[in-house]
């Protein structure tokens, strides 16, 4: 089954947030990100950004680094969030840059922008 796209979570005020956080991290890297519908993108109300950033920030560190099935994959993530960065968006919580050949270390951005693939 193809579910392709852009797999959005969306963090409302009303949100238990380790529970999200937990269900972010998860549903983007437990699959080393290589699954159709992985979680691309989490929208926040602005009501508890600041509250959930440090939260996200936390598990993300928490969760095991994994390596993935290619090389290409990751090198490619980089480049895009190498432009990401240049074009304005916040590293929060990682490093832009490989582990090792097929192996990019866990990230998180904020302040991305409809602008920002």
């Amino acid at each position: 089954m193809e579910l392709g796209g852009k797999a959005a979570a969306l963090v409302l005020e009303d949100a238990d947030l380790t529970l999200a956080a937990t269900g972010c991290v998860h549903g983007s890297y437990m699959h080393k990100g290589q699954t159709c519908f992985s979680t691309e993108r989490v929208i926040v109300n602005a009501a508890v950004v600041d509250k959930f950033l440090p939260i996200l920030k936390k598990t993300a560190a928490d969760f095991p680094v994994l390596g993935a099935v290619s090389n290409t994959g990751p090198e490619n993530t980089l480049r895009l969030v190498q432009d990401a960065l240049k074009k304005g968006a916040k590293l929060i919580y990682g490093e832009a840059r490989l582990i090792k050949p097929g192996q990019l270390h866990p990230l998180v951005l904020s302040e991305v922008t409809p602008e920002i693939p």
